[in-house]
C-alpha cells in the first residue's frame, strides 16, 4: 500500500504566486471601477448643480420685481466687490419669482458672482416669508460675462446696463469653468418688463 503523497513546495510556491496574480488583478479591476464610479458621481453632481442654478435663475431673471418699492436698484451689472471674497462683476437684481424655491408674490434679492471657489448665487427675501436667506456655490463654474439687451426688437447686446428703476429686455450669461471653456450654452432670458428710460 502507498502513502498518500503531499504537495511539494514548489507547488505550494506556484500556487501561491497564481493566487496573488489574481488577486492583483481583481483589486486593481475593483480599483479602476471605484475610480470611475467616483468621477461620474462628481460630474453627475455638478451637472444637477449647474441645471438647478440655470432653472433658478431663469425664472428669477423672468420675473423681475419694481425695486423702488425695496430701496434696491432693480437690476444691477458688475456690483462693486464684497467683504465676502466675491469678485467684483456678475449681477444682482430683485425678483419675484414664480417657482420653487422663490415662490410667488415675495420679492428676493439675487445675488450672482464668480469666486475662485466657483459660482456664488444666493437670494435674500426682501419681505416677509417662511423661507429665509438661500445661497448656494458650484465649484464648476469659475467665471460668468453678464450682457443685457435694452429692446428685443433691437437685438444688440451691451455690457452695461445704467437704469436703476427697471431691468433689462433680455439679460444672456456665459459660464466658463477653471479652463475658460464655456459650461454648457449661454442663459438667455427675456425679462416680462418693458425697459424703462434709461
Amino acid at each position: 500500500m502507498r502513502k498518500p503523497r503531499g504537495f511539494t513546495l514548489i507547488e505550494v510556491v506556484i500556487a501561491l504566486v497564481i493566487a496573488g496574480i489574481v488577486a492583483l488583478l481583481s483589486f486593481g479591476t475593483m480599483q479602476a471601477g471605484f475610480e470611475a464610479r467616483d468621477r461620474l458621481d462628481r460630474y453627475r453632481r455638478n451637472a444637477e448643480s449647474v441645471a438647478t442654478m440655470r432653472n433658478f435663475l431663469i425664472d428669477a431673471l423672468r420675473h423681475p420685481a419694481n425695486a423702488s418699492e425695496a430701496g434696491y436698484p432693480a437690476f444691477a451689472m458688475n456690483p462693486p466687490a464684497g467683504a465676502n471674497g466675491l469678485n467684483a462683476g456678475g449681477l444682482r437684481f430683485v425678483s419675484r419669482g414664480v417657482t420653487s424655491p422663490l415662490g410667488s408674490g415675495a420679492r428676493w434679492l439675487v445675488t450672482v458672482a464668480a469666486a475662485s471657489d466657483g459660482l456664488h448665487f444666493s437670494a435674500e427675501p426682501l419681505d416677509d416669508t417662511a423661507m429665509g436667506r438661500m445661497a448656494s456655490i458650484i465649484p464648476a463654474i469659475k467665471g460668468m460675462r453678464v450682457q443685457v439687451m435694452a429692446d428685443v426688437t433691437q437685438p444688440d447686446w451691451r455690457d452695461d446696463w445704467t437704469s436703476t428703476r427697471q431691468a433689462p429686455a433680455a439679460v444672456r450669461l456665459e459660464m466658463t469653468g477653471a479652463d475658460g471653456a464655456p459650461v454648457g450654452a449661454p442663459l438667455v432670458v427675456q425679462t416680462s418688463l418693458e425697459p424703462a428710460g434709461r
